[in-house]
């Protein structure tokens, strides 16, 4: 049948939009996962693709489905925008007029949305410029609401910033709040370290550190020091700036790696510190610099409320330490020590300059990280799960302050003894040092034994000592020590001896377990290895029974021991009677798995054997116990 010459030729079509994607049959034929012949039959008109390839053929060619089948394009979809909707979205201040941020069209959008939904910002200053009052200017950018109370201060600072209309906004502010300690300058200072950390306030230092324009454009607003006189304390102090907002500038500048921001506001606080430091060093020279005045307040404070130290906050000196930059995570932490700012850990500064040292195993590393001022945390220890590490580390480091200090005092290290006690506030023992006088030395190191250090905290469970007495084993804890550094010394030695060979039960009864699982004993019972089982049974009760329980001495010993502590007990028979109870049925159970193990490790030994059943419920029962 011959087409028409108005008719559609979809195969002409289909070539066509082959040849302007450069396919050979072939390839468009492998898309579709059909012969190329197919693809040639319909070019030449001499049939059509089944219903289900149009859309393929539409995705592939990106056009509709009703342009291949009849060749009709699309009509251009005719969008109609009312006048507020157009001035936002082409961002023209010339379509205006007199419409407000509140002022809605037809479809109750009002120019706010469409402002925000389009980033319109130069027709949101224009609206700003517009302002007289700060009232006003706060209901351009947030809609109002009968319940605000108040003005979102990061908020408004954030658009004021970003559409350039700062300076307005500060005179709005100082025209509504004429006293001095409510202007401009006085909000800022009133903001916390907290405040800094919301949202709105998130805007505004990403906005500065992403932006070095505006950053140069409004420093000496936000960030140089300031003329006004702002009331603390009922006096007029001269407040240099606005430092919690240089720190957290410099915070959000290392984050979105502006170094050029990041290095100059650094320069910045170095020049400003050094200025402050010698105000400062001036008042304290003064004999009447810690003297109260009738408000409780002295001139050395008041100066430095004047002449502020700027330091850097923690969050920025562990973000360089998180990405690998160590130099200049000590460069800023010995920065605040200098200024009196928040410090790192001194162990985690540590622990990343090993990490750059190649030459350490992970082993080694994993060590060091469980290391706290000196003092080994022992649970910190253990994850390395390697007997030998575990071990030596334990010998080499100590496990409580007491013996870090002790050891100390050995080594006759009486500098890293006065360091100790300066930072821990030891007055005492800084004079006994001082004059060189070893018994009170000893005694004022001996004395914190009984105090509950963070490492004492971390390591209380592993300080005691077992003894074995006439009546049984007795735990000796550390609260329990004569206070003489000899037998302090040897309490210490006992509980890592008793530690070490805990840990080496434990971790031989975890392989023990892991290899003897329930899974093997029934897989084992299932093929009929009755003595296997009975003899793998028994090697991972006596484990269980030494690692959890920490029983010693013979195997029969042990169960005995277990059944009369954990299989026996005492309760209230609800008559008022206290009855003793046991699990008899458990109790034969597990005495006739020993029993068995016996006899088959000596065939002089006979005992009952035991069923199929009974050897289940011991399966149950032993791994239960682990």
């Amino acid at each position: 049948m011959k087409l028409s010459k108005n008719q559609h030729s979809i195969g002409k079509t289909i070539s066509a939009l082959r040849k302007e994607h450069g396919w050979t049959q072939a390839e468009l034929a492998e898309k579709l996962q059909v012969s190329d012949k197919a693809v040639s039959k319909w070019e030449k008109d001499k049939g059509s693709p089944g219903l289900e390839f149009f859309p393929v053929l539409a995705r592939l060619f990106g056009v509709t489905i009703d342009y291949i089948m009849t060749g009709n394009t699309p009509k251009p979809e005719i969008v109609y925008l009312s006048k507020l909707e157009l001035c936002a979205k082409t961002d023209d201040v010339s379509l205006l007029g007199n419409f407000t941020a509140s002022t809605t069209d037809e479809n109750k959008v009002c120019l706010r949305d469409y402002i925000f939904k389009y980033k319109s910002y130069k027709v949101l200053r224009a609206l700003l410029l517009r302002c007289t009052s700060l009232d006003s200017y706060a209901n351009v950018v947030i809609k109002p609401t009968p319940s605000r109370s108040t003005i979102p201060f990061g908020l408004v600072l954030y658009y004021g910033i970003l559409t350039e209309t700062l300076p307005l906004l500060k005179s709005l502010i100082n025209k509504r709040y004429p006293s001095h300690h409510q202007c401009f300058q006085a909000r800022l200072d009133m903001l916390t370290k907290k405040d800094l950390k919301t949202d709105d306030f998130s805007l505004v230092f990403t906005l500065l550190a992403q932006r070095p324009d505006l950053l140069k454009k409004y420093h000496d607003d936000l960030f140089a020091k300031w003329k006004q006189q702002i009331f603390y304390e009922r006096e007029k102090v001269s407040k240099s700036l606005w430092a919690f907002g240089i720190a957290e500038l410099l915070n959000h500048a290392a984050r979105y790696r502006n170094t050029g921001v990041f290095d100059a506001y650094f320069s910045y606080i170095k020049s400003i510190n050094e200025e402050s430091i010698g105000f400062i060093t001036a008042v304290k020279k003064r004999s009447d610099c810690n003297t109260m005045d009738c408000y409780g307040v002295t001139p050395l404070y008041y100066e430095r409320l004047k002449h502020p130290y700027i330091t850097f906050e923690l969050e920025t000196i562990k973000y360089f330490l998180d990405i690998g930059d160590v130099e200049t995570a000590q460069t800023l932490d010995d920065f605040n020590a200098l200024y009196e700012g928040e410090r790192l850990d001194p162990d985690e500064l540590r622990v990343a300059k090993l990490k750059k040292d190649t030459s350490l195993s992970d082993n080694e590393l994993a060590v060091q990280a469980a290391i706290h001022n000196g003092v080994l945390y022992i649970n910190e220890l253990l994850v390395l799960k390697d007997v030998e590490v575990i071990k030596k580390a334990l010998f080499a480091y100590p496990i409580h302050t007491v013996e870090l200090l002790l050891k100390w005092l050995q080594e006759n290290n009486l500098r890293a003894l006065f360091h100790w006690a300066v930072d821990n506030r030891d007055a005492l023992l800084q004079r006994a040092i001082v004059n060189g006088d070893s018994v009170a030395m000893e005694e004022e190191v001996v004395k914190y034994y009984k105090i509950e250090t963070a490492s004492f905290k971390a390591n209380q469970k592993f300080l005691k000592v077992t003894k074995q007495t006439n009546t049984g084993a007795r735990a000796v804890c550390l609260a329990w020590c004569p206070a003489q550094k000899e037998r302090l010394l040897e309490f210490f030695k006992d509980c890592k001896n008793q530690i070490s060979d805990e840990i080496s039960l434990a971790i031989e009864n975890e392989t023990i377990v892991t290899e003897l699982s329930k899974d093997f004993f029934e897989k084992e019972l299932k093929n009929g290895n009755v003595e296997l089982v009975i003899i793998k049974l028994c090697v991972r009760l006596e484990s269980s029974l030494k690692s959890k329980y920490h029983y010693t001495g013979d195997f029969s010993d042990m169960i005995t021991r277990y059944c009369n502590e954990h299989l026996q007990w005492e309760e209230d028979d609800g008559w008022g009677y206290t009855v003793h109870r046991a699990d008899d049925k458990k109790i034969v159970l597990l005495h006739k798995l020993r029993q068995q193990r016996n006899s088959i490790v000596h065939a002089d030994k006979k005992g009952d054997e035991m069923t199929v059943a009974e050897l289940k419920e011991c399966i149950n029962l032993v791994c239960a116990i682990n």
